[in-house]
Protein backbone atom coordinates (compact mmCIF):
# COMPACT_ATOMS: atom_id res chain seq x y z
CA UNK A 1 0.00 0.00 0.00
CA UNK A 2 1.30 3.36 -0.98
CA UNK A 3 1.39 6.61 1.44
CA UNK A 4 -1.00 7.98 -0.93
CA UNK A 5 -3.58 5.41 -0.71
CA UNK A 6 -3.49 5.47 3.37
CA UNK A 7 -3.97 8.83 3.48
CA UNK A 8 -7.00 8.63 1.57
CA UNK A 9 -7.95 6.44 3.68
CA UNK A 10 -7.91 8.22 6.70
CA UNK A 11 -9.44 10.99 4.87
CA UNK A 12 -12.45 9.60 3.55
CA UNK A 13 -12.81 6.18 5.59
CA UNK A 14 -16.62 5.17 5.12
CA UNK A 15 -16.41 3.81 9.07
CA UNK A 16 -13.74 4.81 11.86
CA UNK A 17 -14.27 2.30 14.99
CA UNK A 18 -12.18 2.52 18.40
CA UNK A 19 -9.99 0.29 18.36
CA UNK A 20 -9.89 -2.52 21.31
CA UNK A 21 -6.18 -0.91 22.10
CA UNK A 22 -7.26 2.70 23.80
CA UNK A 23 -5.50 5.30 21.69
CA UNK A 24 -6.47 3.82 18.67
CA UNK A 25 -9.08 3.89 15.58
CA UNK A 26 -9.33 1.74 12.60
CA UNK A 27 -10.51 3.45 9.67
CA UNK A 28 -12.43 1.76 6.87
CA UNK A 29 -12.88 1.64 3.65
CA UNK A 30 -14.66 -0.43 0.90
CA UNK A 31 -12.96 -0.61 -2.47
CA UNK A 32 -13.26 -2.74 -5.39
CA UNK A 33 -10.99 -6.28 -4.54
CA UNK A 34 -7.64 -5.07 -6.37
CA UNK A 35 -7.13 -8.74 -7.98
CA UNK A 36 -9.01 -8.27 -11.16
CA UNK A 37 -10.31 -11.92 -11.02
CA UNK A 38 -12.62 -11.33 -7.82
CA UNK A 39 -15.48 -9.21 -9.15
CA UNK A 40 -15.94 -8.44 -5.18
CA UNK A 41 -15.91 -5.95 -2.29
CA UNK A 42 -13.18 -5.73 0.35
CA UNK A 43 -12.17 -3.20 2.85
CA UNK A 44 -9.37 -1.64 3.50
CA UNK A 45 -8.06 -0.93 7.45
CA UNK A 46 -6.09 1.88 8.53
CA UNK A 47 -5.41 1.40 12.20
CA UNK A 48 -4.41 5.01 13.86
CA UNK A 49 -3.01 5.87 17.07
CA UNK A 50 -3.23 9.08 18.93
CA UNK A 51 -0.32 10.63 20.90
CA UNK A 52 0.73 14.02 22.72
CA UNK A 53 3.14 15.07 19.57
CA UNK A 54 0.84 17.39 16.95
CA UNK A 55 0.41 14.02 14.71
CA UNK A 56 -1.02 10.86 14.97
CA UNK A 57 0.48 7.64 13.55
CA UNK A 58 -0.49 4.68 11.50
CA UNK A 59 0.13 1.37 13.12
CA UNK A 60 -0.63 -0.66 9.66
CA UNK A 61 -2.77 -1.12 7.41
CA UNK A 62 -4.47 -4.49 5.97
CA UNK A 63 -7.06 -6.06 3.99
CA UNK A 64 -10.40 -7.80 5.68
CA UNK A 65 -13.05 -9.18 4.45
CA UNK A 66 -16.01 -8.11 6.98
CA UNK A 67 -16.60 -4.82 9.10
CA UNK A 68 -17.14 -5.86 12.76
CA UNK A 69 -20.40 -4.83 14.26
CA UNK A 70 -19.76 -2.62 17.08
CA UNK A 71 -23.20 -0.51 16.05
CA UNK A 72 -24.73 -1.48 19.83
CA UNK A 73 -21.06 -0.57 21.89
CA UNK A 74 -21.45 3.05 21.24
CA UNK A 75 -17.57 2.41 19.19
CA UNK A 76 -18.22 3.66 15.73
CA UNK A 77 -16.96 7.16 15.97
CA UNK A 78 -17.57 8.08 12.39
CA UNK A 79 -20.14 6.54 9.44
CA UNK A 80 -20.42 7.76 6.34
CA UNK A 81 -23.69 9.09 5.02
CA UNK A 82 -25.41 9.38 9.12
CA UNK A 83 -25.67 12.52 10.99
CA UNK A 84 -23.13 13.56 13.98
Amino acid sequence: MTSELIKSIIESAHIVIKDEIPDRYDCYKIIKHPIEAKNSLICIIVVVETNSSEYNEVVTAFLTRKIPNKSSSGDIIYEVGTKS
